[in-house]
């Protein structure tokens, strides 16, 4: 039963409000209720939630647990559990207001600009003619053919053409599968959806399947999806993805049959009069008593385009009449890239540039990261000859190199750490203070950090630096997969070039850790902790900010084997180590966030083994270090939510509440929504709403006697 079910179920309970029976009558007098007359248990039953299932039912948890709260509340059979039906009257309201709330939230799939052809396309008139045809019988096209043929090209002008038949037209280059692109808010943009990587949906799967279940229901026929360069043999998302309602034009080298499907084949211009238009779109205009000569050119590259764009190119900015070029040249495609021939500068920009995903990069950005302005000079004289494209007279429009040419570019110049590094370097530096940074900020860098370590091999260790920092964000952008695939292997590298023990490859431990920590697979985080404080631990020079952090780190091991004496051991020793260090004024400027992260380690072991006096303890040694240090509002949320959590199980009510509400506030402020700790806060602010002491201490004694 999907949500708009329970949003009109409670819609019918409001409505016999004013009736004048109790509201169990009300709820008894819904129109499909036959089975639920038979016995009010049955009724109830039937309505109830279970765990887990609040996806299935198409509710938030919290909305799933009220619900199920109001109707235990409603049909209570001992009078303790019932509650004032003025009250279960207004939970009911604001509950059905959530729901259409949420009902009314506008998703919409936001326009992105197609890349325009600087100049016209020669001799796809048919192509373009047979799409359009294609699309009043079908919702998807294939447009499929070689490298370099003109299926982007084709796919532009379409959009171009017949944009106006369309309300929304969104362009998609594809840098890998479909969940990687469907998952990327700036590729495929919806209005008030955004891809959080953490927490419970915290998985692209689910966000993924949840955008495409909203995209079947804001598009249709009046919106064009064109997805780019999508080169997979298989895709497993394929089929979900050709049911959507609107249409899709799909470029790629793949033949479609891969996928079932048929296509429209890009294949090679054959008519000699418009090779020669297309040669004269990039060179000038060719003399009438050039045209057999370059025709004779052409034939030797198979009518293929780019080839024909690159001669063209080559020949305007060497000023070499086409007529002057020698027949003889054995190898014409190497002869028209000419890479080692270039300019130093023009190399480089190539360089920096094959270091970019297939979307490519916005100009600006690229000249920053280069680090020299003068290079737009480069940047056009490569765009003229045809190696690099951009749109010059289009703000925004990103700079980018067709995958042959980052192929010729990889094999001739070599993409390595030192012919890249001042572009890596930089790049680095704007991805400090990564954390802070809001999601829709870190994942405008998700692509440029995959193609970058897939380029560059982190097997030379001269250049590691960069690399921690770019396999440590990579969980933070949820590609969990990458995640371990790349610190897992940066752990090995570290192990084989530098031994254990050794400053690298506790660092790479700890990060192989982090990873499965945040996945919430402590089973497998445990063993890294223990390797990382172990790679550690007998350095003679040790770094006090570090071998606190180890061994704060190194409790949960202990925790996940049960030896909580060892646990508190480790953060009583991360205790003495920092404070130790903070003696100075420097020291307490700069490791007094971490001492307070030890303290609400300790506030949770403490948790975890019913201690809560203890708990306590830590958690105000926490909050008065936070005041004194002015820590940030997240860190402050989860010392309020953990010190709530002591006085619930402390039975002070008043406490409880008080700091369930500060906790509230600042996970609003400082946390984004999703984020895994800021729903753990949200559903103890509203399970506070409901406490009872006395009901709550009956319920963990019945927990324990089920246990034991």
């Amino acid at each position: 039963m999907r949500k708009e079910r329970y949003k009109k179920r409670l819609e019918a309970w409001l409505g016999f409000r004013d009736s004048g029976g109790s509201i169990r009558e009300c709820f008894e007098q819904t129109e499909d209720m036959e089975a639920g007359r038979k016995t009010m248990r049955l009724f109830y039953t039937v309505w109830l939630i279970l765990p887990g299932e609040e996806d299935k039912a198409g509710l938030k948890r919290e909305q799933a647990q009220e619900w199920n709260s109001i109707l235990f509340a409603v049909f209570a059979e001992t009078p303790k559990y019932r509650r004032d039906e003025r009250e279960l009257w207004e939970r009911l309201k604001k509950l059905a207001q959530s729901f259409s709330k949420e009902t009314e939230r506008a998703y919409r799939l936001s326009c992105r600009p197609v890349p325009v052809a600087e100049r016209g396309l020669v001799g796809r008139e048919e192509e373009l003619a047979r799409i359009a045809k294609m699309f009043l019988a079908q919702r998807h096209v294939f447009l499929y053919g070689i490298g370099g043929i003109g299926k982007s090209a084709v796919a532009r002008v379409y959009a171009e053409r017949y944009g106006g038949q369309y309300d929304t037209v969104v362009y998609a280059s594809c840098d890998g599968d479909l969940r990687e692109l469907f998952a990327d808010d700036q590729k495929i943009p919806v209005e008030n959806m955004a891809f959080i990587p953490v927490g419970k949906r915290g998985e692209r799967g689910w966000y993924v399947r949840h955008k495409l279940d909203i995209l079947k229901r804001i598009t249709d026929n009046r919106t064009l999806i064109i997805i780019d360069n999508l080169d997979v043999a298989a895709d497993d998302l394929m089929e979900e993805v050709l049911k959507l309602p609107c249409h899709l034009l799909f470029t790629t080298r793949t033949d479609p049959v891969c996928f079932g499907r048929t296509g429209l084949e890009i294949r090679a211009l054959a008519d000699k009069r418009e090779l020669l238009r297309l040669f004269s779109f990039y060179f000038g205009e060719v003399r009438k008593e050039e045209e057999a000569d370059v025709e004779k050119l052409l034939e030797r590259f198979g009518g293929h385009t780019l080839y024909v764009k690159l001669l063209a190119g080559h020949c305007a900015m060497e000023q070499i009449r086409p007529s002057r070029l020698k027949h003889g040249i054995s190898d014409m495609k190497e002869y028209i890239f000419e890479l080692n021939r270039l300019p130093q500068k023009e190399k480089q920009v190539l360089k920096n540039a094959a270091l970019l995903p297939v979307s490519g990069m916005e100009l600006e950005w690229f000249l920053r990261l280069s680090g020299n302005r003068s290079l737009e000079v480069q940047v056009q004289r490569l765009r003229q000859r045809g190696l690099i494209e951009f749109h010059a007279a289009a703000a925004g429009t990103p700079l980018t190199l067709h995958p042959l040419v980052r192929r010729e570019v990889e094999e001739v110049l070599g993409i390595d750490w030192p012919g890249c590094w001042e572009f890596v370097f930089r790049f680095t530096e704007e991805l400090k203070g990564f954390w802070d940074m809001s999601i829709e900020r870190k994942m405008q860098f998700q692509g440029y950090i995959l193609r970058m370590l897939e380029a560059l091999p982190i097997t030379d260790t001269r250049y590691i630096d960069p690399v921690f920092l770019m396999t440590d964000l990579l969980w933070q952008l949820g590609q969990w997969g990458y995640a371990v695939q790349y610190n897992e292997k940066l752990y090995q590298v570290c192990l084989e070039v530098f031994g254990c023990p050794h400053p690298y490859t506790a660092r790479a431990a700890h990060q192989v850790a982090t990873v499965w920590h945040n996945r919430h697979e402590k089973e497998k985080a445990a063993p890294w902790f223990e390797k990382t404080w172990l790679a550690y631990r007998d350095l003679p020079d040790k770094e006090p900010r570090l071998e606190a952090l180890y061994q704060m780190k190194y409790n949960r091991y202990f925790i996940w084997k049960g030896e909580y004496e060892k646990a508190e051991a480790c953060l009583l020793e991360a205790e003495r180590i920092y404070l130790k260090a903070m003696e100075s004024e420097e020291g307490f400027r700069t490791l007094g966030g971490f001492l307070i992260n030890t303290y609400v380690e300790h506030t949770r072991v403490c948790i975890g083994q019913n201690k809560y006096q203890e708990a306590l303890g830590w958690c105000r040694k926490g909050r008065r270090l936070a005041a004194s240090w002015k820590e940030g509002g997240a860190t402050k949320a989860y010392i309020y939510h953990d010190a709530a959590v002591v006085w619930k199980h402390l039975g002070n009510r008043e406490k409880y509440k008080r700091y369930a509400k500060l906790a509230k506030k600042m996970a609003e402020l400082f946390l984004v929504e999703g984020h895994l700790e800021r729903t753990v806060i949200e559903q103890e602010w509203k399970e506070c709403q409901n406490y009872c002491p006395e009901d709550y201490n009956k319920k963990l004694h019945y927990k324990k006697g089920i246990k034991k």
